[in-house]
């Protein structure tokens, strides 16, 4: 085909134009998906188009054709593309499907890939049983065994829940009289009673689960889901080309739902003796202030007109929550902090048992020194009819060298965990050896000094031990910190992998979006308030105001 441009009738000048079809795109997986555990799915792809794609979702239908509760045939997930605004690109992404309807039963997933032009390009389908969360308590077990049975279609099924339902809240002493729990089981059967389908099926599923989360996990289940609900948000409104005030308001809250999530994950994983799997890849500790700081950093972006660049900040850290959220799920129980664990509770209990010795020793002596007063002989009955306290210290001797003899294996398991034996343990072993030397000379009162200085041995080193757990449990093996300092970094990146900028104060080029230098940041806010500046002037031309306004507008 030719394109002519002609002038009175004539051809002034021509092309000649070929048409080429826009084909639709095409997509794969590159390895089938992976069950992660905790409810977690990996996902690897590549999707391939002849000029740009512009979308990427994960479908999944019921295996059995059940419909979702609240209606609809299939759940739709938007993926991360390989290479925003490319036409090819392999990508992996890892997805949270813990509280997904359909957790835990069989499904068929497919991959959907979209052009520019709106065309579409589907995998076959995958079987798979979607992953799931295992509770481990009962309660919170029974809960989503009932939210399960919510799946099935049928007019019977709800009053089969609220008969579950029932059967779990006339027993509040399994989980703890929470009044919380109590509530929400019984508006779930209130809601189920009488609400209205399919409504009611999804709010109750909801309701299940939140109270699950509560029974099992306690304020760290909470945080984490809110964090995930904003972000996913955010996500949407930066996709959808929201305006600045609604993306603002959106950051302030992500800001208050991350400082509220690092708190409840850093207590979890020190409540439960949990350490965070950090990245072969980047071996160093995420701190809440770098987030806050990438943060901060994409707020500044918006503010200045930097649009493209603020999301694509924000998208990358979303992707670093995501790999925070999903790293604490996949973590497990740091073996040298349960047996510090175990050796300070040990260390404890000798500790009372010497308080326990050092009492009795102290009686004998005491009765001793009385019967010596009234004249009487060692093991003369008193007047009360009583058997009188034995004089003789000797048979407290073998206790005190028990106990000693557990101290000295516990200092030799102490220096392999921790690769160093106190100094206040050598100080209790030597005072416990002068303690048994003592009573076996029926000495009480020697007996009961040295059982003195080993007990007070013994507590400061069980003071000692727990303060050193204490700084172990916040160091940077968890893999997220509340301000603690960070390892050495990867050489020629930062705490997230990125390469550093120039030497304009950290200027960032990844990939087509240019992030701006501070320098470039304070000279767009200089820019933007002499602009509204001469906005509000009204003596200049009308024109020259339009122009300005139109300027404003595009920042």
């Amino acid at each position: 085909k030719t394109l002519e441009v002609r002038v009175a009738g004539a051809v002034a000048v021509s092309w000649a134009v070929k048409v080429v079809a826009d084909q639709a795109p095409t997509v794969e997986f590159l390895k089938a998906p992976k069950n992660m555990g905790r409810g977690l799915l990996q996902l690897q792809y590549e999707a391939k188009d002849d000029y740009a794609l512009t979308g990427l979702r994960l479908v999944i239908r019921h295996a059995e054709g059940w419909p979702l509760p609240g209606g609809g045939e299939t759940s739709e997930m938007q993926l991360p593309l390989p290479n925003p605004g490319g036409a090819t690109g392999k990508g992996q992404s890892t997805r949270d499907f813990s509280d997904h309807p359909w957790a835990g039963l069989e499904v068929d997933v497919s991959l959907v890939a979209v052009d520019a032009a709106g065309q579409e390009g589907e995998t076959d389908a995958v079987p798979i049983a979607l992953p799931e969360r295992t509770f481990s308590h009962p309660v919170a077990r029974a809960v989503i065994a009932a939210r399960k049975k919510l799946n099935k279609p049928g007019d019977d099924v709800p009053a089969e829940v609220v008969s579950d339902l029932e059967a779990i809240a006339e027993r509040p002493m399994h989980f703890f009289d929470d009044t919380s729990v109590f509530l929400a089981l019984s508006i779930a059967q209130a809601r189920l009673r009488h609400g209205e389908e399919p409504a009611r099926r999804v709010e109750v599923q909801k309701l299940l689960w939140d109270t699950a989360l509560h029974i099992e996990d306690g304020e760290y289940s909470i945080a984490e889901r809110d964090m995930r609900d904003i972000q996913e948000r955010l996500e949407k409104a930066l996709r959808e080309g929201a305006d600045d005030r609604e993306i603002e308001k959106l950051m302030d809250e992500l800001q208050r739902a991350m400082d509220k999530y690092m708190q409840a994950l850093a207590e979890h994983l020190k409540r439960n003796g949990l350490t965070q799997p950090i990245d072969q890849g980047n071996k160093q500790t995420m701190e809440s202030q770098d987030l806050q700081k990438m943060l901060d950093q994409a707020r500044q972006l918006s503010q200045a007109g930097a649009r493209e660049a603020a999301r694509q900040l924000l998208s990358q850290l979303n992707q670093m929550l995501n790999a925070l959220r999903n790293g604490a799920r996949l973590a497990q129980p740091n073996s040298a902090m349960n047996k510090s664990r175990q050796m300070l509770n040990n260390l404890r209990d000798l500790t009372q048992r010497q308080q326990q010795l050092l009492d009795r020793t102290f009686r004998r002596q005491q009765n001793r020194l009385r019967d010596q007063q009234l004249g009487r002989q060692p093991g003369q009955q008193g007047q009360q009819g009583q058997q009188g306290q034995q004089g003789q210290m000797g048979d407290l001797a073998p206790d005190q060298e028990r106990l000693r003899r557990e101290l000295g294996r516990m200092m030799l398991q102490m220096d392999e965990i921790l690769g160093n034996i106190p100094q206040s343990l050598g100080d209790a072993e030597r005072a416990m050896k002068g303690a048994g030397e003592a009573l076996g000379q029926d000495d009480g009162a020697r007996a009961s000094r040295d059982q003195t200085e080993a007990l007070n041995a013994l507590r400061r080193a069980t003071e000692q031990l727990a303060e050193q757990m204490a700084r172990q449990s916040q160091g940077p093996g968890m893999g997220v910190g509340m301000g603690q300092p960070r390892g050495p970094m990867q050489e020629g990146r930062d705490p997230f992998g990125r390469r550093p900028g120039d030497a304009n104060n950290g200027n960032v080029d990844d990939g087509d979006i240019k992030i701006p230098s501070q320098l470039e940041l304070m000279r767009a806010r200089e820019i933007m308030q002499e602009l509204r500046r001469r906005s509000g002037e009204q003596f200049r031309p009308r024109p020259e105001r339009d122009y300005i306004d139109r300027l404003i507008k595009r920042f």
